[in-house]
């Protein structure tokens, strides 16, 4: 009886190192792609600090509430890197964006405006 016993245990060792060991190449592979990734730039919806270490010039514009989901679609699929700080004294949004990205983020407000026309 014992013997079964033995073997069973053995087995869940096995069991146990066999899964571990996978665990561990897993955490390698999600290490070795952070660190590879790191030094990349982010694109897209970032805060104001990121954009300011990218060391671009920043330009701003105000837009109303209603068009801010629209336009954080277009943005997003322009590939616009932008930061958005609400105005809670009126309710605007101000929209930051890295001036070499002015062509894109035009083109995504007009694609935006569109979008809240036809509806």
């Amino acid at each position: 009886m014992s013997n079964v016993g033995d073997h069973t245990a053995q087995a869940a060792i096995q069991v146990t190192v066999k899964s571990s060991t996978i665990t561990l190449e897993m955490l390698k592979d999600i290490i070795k792609h952070l660190l590879e990734t790191k030094d990349s730039p982010m694109h897209g919806k970032q805060s104001v600090k990121k954009l300011n270490i990218q060391g671009k010039r920043l330009v701003s514009v105000d837009i109303k509430d209603d068009q801010i989901k629209s336009l954080r679609r277009q943005l997003n699929k322009y590939a616009v890197d932008f930061s958005i700080v609400k105005d809670k004294t009126d309710g605007t949004y101000t929209v930051f964006f890295k001036a070499d990205d002015r062509a894109r983020l035009y083109k995504g407000l007009e694609k935006s405006n569109e979008k809240s026309v036809s509806k």
